[in-house]
């Protein structure tokens, strides 16, 4: 049997106190909370039913952009002076230590912590390309079926040493794909030039068009780059700084035919670029259809080391790109290595850090990061039916606060965590009350 019942349930965006009927991994129903002497009487035999008493019940969190192939490695690779050309260079040297072993056990690591933390869905870029060949991405294959219980993988065959930049990557992200990678990644921001950008920007759509798979492209990390020295006015009549690597995407995303399919990584680039050019960009970015991660944790980490004064951060411009109409969302990027020490699994703790960097200050701003944990990722990550309504998929997490007050106040405990509607993770330090029977399980 996994007929549940969940009462007293206070949904987060609000409202009175609900009861969410789960059966067969959907959510049959969120009704208001009925009538003590009503209830017993809907209860059908054999149906387990588990107390909230008014605390908070979201969506499962997705974290839409992380890297798990270098997860926990911040011990075994230190960084000396967090500058990205430092970090690339202590990374691509680390690889080559890299085994599937290796790989595999840092990765099911994070992956249990995610769990705990309530995240049922994660997209990951992992690394192919000549020095670590296909171990990482044979390593979370085999994790993304062994962890299908409790969380969606998605898996992006990232180059993140660049394609022309290092030779053979281009054969190794086809066969990536051949043996079953879910996108295929790109890494404009690598390219030396505007013309090395193009052709990349080139070679990882023809990978996506013969493979019919969508893109997750890294693009405009750096912030010292003059995004005002090559502008042109193009096509549509409008000027864009061509360096600007999101630019060329969106573009090449509605000359492919690819809109809805884009996703673009970072962009950190936005936030130099004058705001007449950036609402050009903006606009172009909703009507290609591409969508924007923003990843502050990361960004901020490490950005502006090198400014003397009034150092950059380089965080995109979240709210811009919102008020366009763009599909944004925000995930951890790096977690617990080099590019971030610090990153980890907690999206409350990333929302609350994506919020101070984005000046996204009142409850209501903080309700709308909390969505781009949880809806707004599982959409650009194609995951239908997610979220709190009727014939969702019943994927949701408990929180010990009963209001986004006490969220705030660091009420942050998950007191339990559904994947299409059966328990998943370790048992709750104080249980909740449950009647009826134990609760629909997965071992995993």
């Amino acid at each position: 049997m996994d007929d549940l019942l969940i009462e007293g349930a206070r949904l987060w965006t609000g409202g009175p106190l609900r009861t969410i009927h789960v059966a067969g991994g959907h959510i049959v129903s969120v009704t208001p909370e009925p009538d003590r002497r009503e209830r017993s009487a809907d209860v059908a035999a054999g149906t387990t039913t588990v107390r909230l008493d008014g605390r908070l019940v979201f969506p499962g969190f997705v974290n839409v952009h992380a890297h798990l192939d270098k997860a926990m490695l911040a011990a075994r690779v230190p960084d000396e002076t967090g500058t990205i050309d430092e970090v690339r260079r202590t990374m691509a040297r680390a690889k080559s230590s890299f085994t599937h072993d290796d790989v595999r056990e840092r990765a099911a690591r994070t992956l249990d912590r995610c769990i705990r933390h309530g995240v049922t869905a994660v997209r990951t870029h992992v690394d192919v390309d000549p020095t670590v060949g296909l171990v990482s991405l044979r390593a979370l294959a085999e994790l993304k079926k062994e962890y299908e219980h409790a969380i969606d993988l998605q898996i992006v065959a990232f180059p993140q040493e660049g394609i022309e930049e290092f030779p053979g990557t281009e054969q190794l992200l086809r066969q990536a794909l051949a043996d079953g990678a879910d996108l295929v990644g790109g890494h404009a921001s690598i390219a030396a030039g505007t013309a090395e950008l193009r052709r990349q920007v080139d070679m990882v759509f023809a990978l996506a068009e013969e493979f019919d798979v969508d893109v997750d492209f890294h693009a405009d990390f750096g912030i010292t780059e003059d995004y005002g020295r090559e502008v042109t006015r193009h096509r549509d009549g409008r000027d864009y700084p061509d360096n600007l690597g999101a630019v060329h995407i969106a573009e090449r995303t509605v000359s492919a035919g690819y809109q809805g399919r884009v996703t673009v990584g970072h962009l950190c680039g936005l936030d130099m670029v004058a705001p007449a050019l950036r609402a050009n960009v903006c606009d172009l970015l909703r009507t290609a259809g591409v969508a924007v991660v923003s990843t502050p944790a990361s960004n901020l980490y490490g950005n502006g080391r090198g400014d003397a004064v009034g150092a950059r951060r380089g965080v995109t411009r979240l709210t811009e790109l919102m008020a366009a109409g763009v599909d944004v969302a925000v995930g951890t990027d790096n977690i617990r290595d080099a590019f971030n020490p610090w990153g980890n699994t907690d999206l409350i703790q990333n929302a609350v850090i994506a919020s101070l960097a984005c000046h996204l200050v009142t409850e209501q701003d903080f309700m709308t990061m909390l969505e781009l944990h949880t809806t707004a990722p599982a959409k650009i990550m194609g995951l239908a039916g997610y979220g709190l309504a009727a014939g969702d998929e019943a994927s949701l997490v408990v929180l010990e606060a009963r209001s986004l007050a006490d969220l705030l106040d660091g009420d942050v405990a998950r007191r339990l965590v559904l994947k299409r509607g059966r328990s998943v993770g370790p048992p709750p330090p104080a249980p909740l009350e449950v009647c009826g029977g134990p609760l629909p399980g997965v071992a995993p």
